[in-house]
């Protein structure tokens, strides 16, 4: 299983990231559609 982290960045956009998965990131305007796109299929 992974473990993603995220952040709220200043322009009100979401980051998330999977650190032990190389190039595993989203930039997203709501945090559902940002930990939505870090899924791995």
């Amino acid at each position: 299983m992974h473990e993603a982290t995220y952040e709220l960045l200043e322009g009100g956009t979401f980051y998330g990231e999977i650190p032990a998965c190389k190039g595993i990131w989203s930039n997203a305007i709501a945090l559902k559609l940002a930990a939505k796109n870090c899924k791995i299929p």
